[in-house]
């Protein structure tokens, strides 16, 4: 596994949860975005996207959403899905 320089990098309000991003290569190759919750010194995966990524306020309720290529969650993907 490949890691970044910038592998690790602070979010804050990306859907209503405030964490860090760790950036890395997977064995298959590609660049891999997991998403992990920080919450009452409590760390938590929420999300794992692999190839393109970008994050912004979808439905500007001024929470930032997740956009991925190709994403796995049990905790995000529900909540992206919201109308």
């Amino acid at each position: 596994m490949l890691i970044f320089l910038d592998a690790l990098k602070p979010f804050e309000n990306m859907m209503g949860c405030d964490g860090f991003i760790f950036k890395y290569e997977s064995e298959e190759g590609g660049c891999v975005f997991d998403f992990y919750r920080v919450m009452n010194d409590e760390i938590t995966k929420i999300a794992s996207c692999k190839g393109d990524m970008y994050h912004t306020d979808l439905d500007n309720d001024g929470q930032t959403e997740i956009i991925c290529s190709n994403a796995s969650s049990t905790v995000i993907l529900p909540t992206f899905l919201q109308s």
